[in-house]
C-alpha cells in the first residue's frame, strides 16, 4: 500500500528540509480533549464536597486533563488502518497488564484489558524532543487501556503510586466520563471504554511505578416483576429493554439509524462521523458488523379494555391487507405514520402487479386512541420496507390478533418483542468519484421466519429481567406503566413508567450541557437524566445562562410598536389569535379578548354588560428575560377599584403573576403613560396583561387601560 503524506514536517535546525512517509516508524490517532466535556458549577461542587462520607469522594466529575501540544502529521486512513493491525491486538493472555511505551500515548493505540479484574503496572516518563517528534507524543508521557463490557456492570478501579497522578474514564467517543486520583467506583453500560492516567505538571513524574487494580459487581438490572392480581391491577402493562442497545442511536422513534457514515473522495480528505462500538463488531481491524440478531425489548400487555380496543383496530389492519394480497397480488409492502399538529395516521401500501401501481391497503386514523397509537408504533415503527413480506405481515398480524382476541376474553398476558441486527451498506456518490460506506441498525419485529402463537402468549406469572434469544442470555430493565398516557409518552421518549433497576434513587452530581433546552445529569452509578435547562437571567452581567451546566444563551432586543399591531376598532367579544410584526420583522403571536385599536390608542375594554374580562398575549418563539412597557388607564373613571383586578403575568411551566397594578397609583390620562419594567429570572415564552372586574347593566365600555410601545429582550 502506498503511503503518503499531507503534511511536510521542517527540521530546519538539523537542516534537514522534507521528511518522506516512509521515514516515520509509527503512527497513532490523537483526539483533542476539552474541558467542556464535563462540565460543572459551584452547586454541584457544593453537593459533592458535602459527601465527605461516601466512599466515592475521591471522584470527580471536573475534567481536568489539559492536552498537549505535540508534532503532529495527517496521513491517509490506509495508513494508520495498517499500521494499527498490531496495536488493536495487544491483549495480553493474563490479567496482568503494563503499559506499551509510547504506542499507548493515544487512545488509538490503547492496551487491551480483560474487563473481569486484573492489575496494571506502569510507568510515566518524560519525552526528549527527538522522542515526541518520532512518536508523536507530548512531553510528558500518558498511559491509555481499553475494555469492553458484554453487560452493564459496577467497575471499581484502585490506584496506588507517585502523587498528582490521574486516572479518568472515557467512552468509546472519547467523551469524558469520570476522573480520580485514588479510587473510582462508577457503574457502565455495555460499550467499550477507555482508561486513561496521566499527570498534567511534567515535574510530577518521577520513576517510580504506578499500580492499578479493578474489579467488577453487577448491581442493577437484577429486578423481576411479580405478575400477581395486585400488580396487574396497578399497571397496564411492562416493557423489557435490553441494556445491551448501542449508545449512538434511540429506540422506538427511528427504523434505520446509521450508526457510522464514511464519504471517501479518490483524492483529498475522508469524511467520517459516527462510530461503532467494538462490542458490535465481529472483526474490528476490519470493522466486520456481528451477524447477530439482538432481542432488543418485549412489550407485555393485559389490560383487557387496551387489548380489545388493539385487536379491534389490528383485526381490521390484519383483514385489509388479506384481502389485497389475494385480490391485487400485493407486494413490496410499507408502513408508514402521518403525524401533523392534530392527528396521526398509520397507512400500509403495496405495490400491485394486477394494477401495476402503488395502492393504499389499509389507513387508520390513531388520534385519541393512546395505548392502540404507541402499541402500533412499538409494531410497525420498526418496521423497514424491504422486510415487508405479504407472506409475513399477513401471518404475524394473524397471530397477534388472535392472541389479543384469546387475553382481551382470559387472564392472559400478550407479549411482543423487537429484535435489530446490523448492516453494513457500501455505495458511491456522483460519477463514483465518492465511495460511501454506512453502519446501519436496523430494528424489526420480523425474526426472519414464521412465527407461532406462542411467541405471543406469555403464561408465566414473573417476567424476568434475564431474557432469552437464540440461546443467548440477556440482561435488561424492566419498566412499568400504570396508565396508557405514561406508555406513549416512554415509547416516543419523553419521560414515564416506572423502573425497575436496582438503583432507582440517584445522587446527580455532575451535569453536562446537551442542546439548547436539555442537559443531561449524571448519578455516580452511570445512570443519565435529560432535564430542561433551570436558566436564571443575571441583570447586573446580563447573562442568561442555565444554573446547572452553564449553557448560555446570546441576549436580544426587540420592541414591538402599537401602529404595527392592525387591530380593528372594535372591542372583540370573542378570543383572536392574531400575529403582528414585531421590531425585527418578526411574527408574534397575540391573543387578545376586548382588545382593539381606538383613535390611535392601543387600548382594553373589561367592562361592560356582556363583559367583565380583558387581556392581551404575547407569545414568543423564546424565553424573554426583560420586559419594558408603558401603560395608563383611560380616564378617572374606569371603575377598577373595587372587585377588579389588573396583573401583568408570565408563562413559565404554568401562568405565574408578575406585577399587580394599583389603580390608585397609575396614570389616569390615556395620553400620559407610566413607564414599568419587569425582569423574568427564569424566562418566559409567553407575557399577559390581564383584566379582571365585575359585570354591569350598562353597555359602556369601561376598565379601559392604555398600552404603549413596549421593549423587551430575550435569549437564545
Amino acid at each position: 500500500m502506498k503511503k503518503s503524506i499531507k503534511k511536510l514536517v521542517m527540521l530546519t535546525i538539523l537542516g534537514v528540509s522534507v521528511l518522506s512517509s516512509n521515514t516515520l516508524s509509527s503512527v497513532s490517532e490523537y483526539s483533542n480533549y476539552s474541558q467542556e466535556n464535563g462540565i460543572t458549577n459551584k452547586r454541584l461542587l457544593k453537593l459533592a464536597n458535602n459527601n465527605q462520607k461516601d466512599e466515592l469522594s475521591s471522584m470527580s466529575y471536573v475534567d481536568n486533563y489539559i492536552p498537549q501540544e505535540r508534532n503532529e502529521a495527517e496521513f491517509d486512513e490506509e495508513i494508520l488502518l495498517e499500521e494499527n493491525d498490531v496495536i488493536y491486538n495487544l491483549y495480553a493472555s493474563t490479567n496482568e497488564y503494563t503499559d506499551n511505551g509510547h504506542k499507548d500515548d493515544h487512545p488509538s493505540g490503547a492496551t487491551k484489558i480483560n474487563y473481569k479484574n486484573g492489575t496494571i503496572t506502569g510507568t510515566l516518563n518524560t519525552n526528549d524532543g527527538w522522542t515526541q517528534f518520532w512518536n508523536n507524543v507530548g512531553e510528558r508521557d500518558e498511559d491509555y487501556f481499553r475494555f469492553t463490557l458484554p453487560e452493564k456492570l459496577k467497575m471499581i478501579f484502585s490506584y496506588s503510586g507517585p502523587v498528582n497522578y490521574n486516572m479518568r474514564i472515557l467512552d468509546y467517543e472519547k467523551e469524558f466520563i469520570c476522573t480520580s486520583q485514588s479510587k473510582i467506583e462508577i457503574e457502565l453500560n455495555p460499550g467499550t471504554y477507555y482508561l486513561h492516567v496521566y499527570t498534567n505538571e511534567t515535574a510530577n513524574i518521577i520513576d517510580q511505578n504506578y499500580v492499578i487494580t479493578y474489579s467488577n459487581l453487577r448491581i442493577s438490572n437484577k429486578t423481576n416483576f411479580l405478575l400477581t392480581d395486585s400488580t396487574k391491577s396497578k399497571y397496564k402493562m411492562a416493557l423489557w429493554e435490553n441494556e445491551i442497545f448501542p449508545k449512538n442511536a434511540v429506540r422506538y422513534t427511528k427504523t434505520e439509524q446509521t450508526l457510522k457514515y464514511i464519504m471517501k473522495p479518490r483524492r483529498g480528505t475522508t469524511a467520517v462521523s459516527g462510530y461503532v462500538d467494538p462490542l458490535f463488531l465481529s472483526n474490528e481491524d476490519k470493522e466486520t458488523l456481528t451477524d447477530q440478531v439482538y432481542l432488543d425489548s418485549v412489550l407485555y400487555a393485559w389490560g383487557k379494555n387496551e387489548l380489545l380496543e388493539l385487536h379491534d383496530e389490528l383485526n381490521k389492519t390484519y383483514s385489509a391487507v388479506k384481502k389485497a394480497v389475494e385480490d391485487k397480488d400485493i407486494q413490496d409492502m410499507k408502513a408508514e405514520f402521518i403525524e401533523n399538529t392534530v392527528s396521526v395516521i398509520f397507512t400500509i401500501a403495496g405495490f400491485s402487479k394486477k394494477l401495476a401501481k402503488v395502492v393504499t391497503i389499509t389507513t387508520t386514523i390513531l388520534t385519541g386512541k393512546s395505548f392502540v397509537e404507541s402499541a402500533y408504533r412499538y409494531f410497525f415503527g420498526g418496521v423497514s420496507s424491504q422486510e415487508l413480506n405479504e407472506l409475513q405481515i399477513g401471518h404475524l398480524l394473524g397471530i397477534i390478533s388472535s392472541a389479543l382476541t384469546g387475553a382481551s376474553k382470559g387472564n392472559l398476558v400478550v407479549k411482543i418483542p423487537r429484535y435489530y441486527y446490523f448492516k453494513k451498506v457500501n455505495g458511491n456518490v456522483g460519477n463514483n468519484t465518492l465511495k460511501t460506506y454506512s453502519w446501519k441498525l436496523m430494528s424489526t419485529f420480523l425474526k426472519g421466519d414464521f412465527d407461532n402463537d406462542e411467541t405471543y402468549y406469555f403464561s408465566s406469572s414473573t417476567i424476568n429481567y434475564l431474557q432469552s434469544f437464540d440461546n443467548i442470555s440477556y440482561h435488561g430493565n424492566i419498566i412499568t406503566f400504570d396508565d396508557n398516557q405514561k406508555y406513549n409518552d416512554y415509547i416516543n421518549g419523553n419521560a414515564g413508567g416506572t423502573s425497575l433497576g436496582n438503583h432507582t434513587i440517584h445522587e446527580y452530581n455532575n451535569v453536562k450541557d446537551s442542546d439548547a433546552n436539555n442537559h443531561i445529569l449524571f448519578c455516580d452509578c452511570g445512570y443519565q437524566k435529560i432535564e430542561k435547562h433551570k436558566n436564571y437571567y443575571d441583570t447586573e452581567s446580563g447573562t442568561y445562562s442555565c444554573e446547572y451546566c452553564g449553557h448560555k444563551y446570546s441576549i436580544i432586543s426587540n420592541s414591538i410598536s402599537k401602529e404595527k399591531y392592525g387591530y380593528t376598532n372594535e372591542y372583540n367579544l370573542k378570543p383572536i389569535d392574531e400575529y403582528i410584526m414585531g421590531g425585527d420583522g418578526k411574527a408574534i403571536l397575540t391573543k387578545r379578548l376586548r382588545c382593539a385599536y381606538v383613535d390611535n390608542y392601543l387600548v382594553m375594554s373589561a367592562k361592560s354588560n356582556d363583559a367583565n374580562l380583558a387581556y392581551l398575549e404575547y407569545d414568543f418563539d423564546y424565553q424573554v428575560v426583560e420586559f419594558n412597557y408603558n401603560i395608563a388607564l383611560w380616564s378617572d373613571d374606569e371603575s377598577l377599584i373595587r372587585n377588579s383586578s389588573i396583573r401583568l403575568e408570565y408563562y413559565n411551566n404554568g401562568w405565574k403573576i408578575k406585577r399587580t397594578f394599583n389603580p390608585k397609583e397609575m396614570s389616569l390620562d390615556k395620553n400620559v403613560l407610566m413607564n414599568y419594567k419587569d425582569i423574568f429570572e427564569s424566562g418566559a415564552t409567553k407575557v399577559r396583561f390581564i383584566i379582571r372586574t365585575n359585570l354591569v347593566q350598562n353597555s359602556n365600555n369601561r376598565g379601559r387601560m392604555v398600552i404603549g410601545d413596549i421593549d423587551y429582550k430575550y435569549g437564545v
